[in-house]
């Protein structure tokens, strides 16, 4: 159903000539498209919004677009592309002063190498994504960078460190 809603605001967004939304819905179908485990469709939609974001020079929207690909990119089981397209999103984010996407970056990032036991670039990722969803009263990423850290903590055997970051 959903993916039916997401054609339908699609065409009416092509129709009135609405390029940032057409960008929009195009974005949201291919993140329907990961949930329903077809990457390939995920894909295929996520680079015709991004290729919309790069003629309109919309960098947050190529930040959004880029950290659903790497999304699409780690759950096909790609990770060197997902982490390449983590960077990308993060340098957009930093680019355009979006904080918020940076922390969210940052986790997703951070997980991603923890899943590669590439535990201190994980670490050093979480740390900065904990700090700045602290600064942002950001709870969904604070929990996410701080469950992380504790798992982090556990493979350095820092207890205590482990405990807090789960509290």
């Amino acid at each position: 159903k959903s993916t039916e809603y997401h054609e339908k605001s699609l065409a009416l967004r092509t129709e009135i000539g609405d390029q940032f939304g057409e960008a929009m819905s195009l974005n949201n179908l291919g993140y329907v498209k990961i949930k329903e485990k077809k990457y390939n469709e995920a894909t295929i939609y996520l680079h015709k919004a991004l290729k919309i974001q790069n003629n309109l020079g919309d960098k947050s929207g190529q930040a959004y677009s880029m950290n659903n690909l790497a999304f699409a990119s780690k759950e096909s089981g790609n990770m060197d592309e997902a982490i390449d397209y983590y960077r990308k999103s993060l340098s957009l984010y930093q680019e355009t002063g979006d904080v918020e996407g940076q922390a969210m970056v940052l986790t997703n990032l951070g997980m991603l190498e923890f899943q590669q036991e590439n535990f201190l670039d994980a670490k050093i990722h979480a740390e900065k994504s904990y700090v700045l969803s602290q600064s942002l009263g950001f709870p969904e990423n604070i929990e996410s960078s701080a469950e992380l850290l504790s798992k982090l903590y556990e493979k350095d055997l820092n207890g205590m460190e482990a405990r807090k970051m789960y509290k």
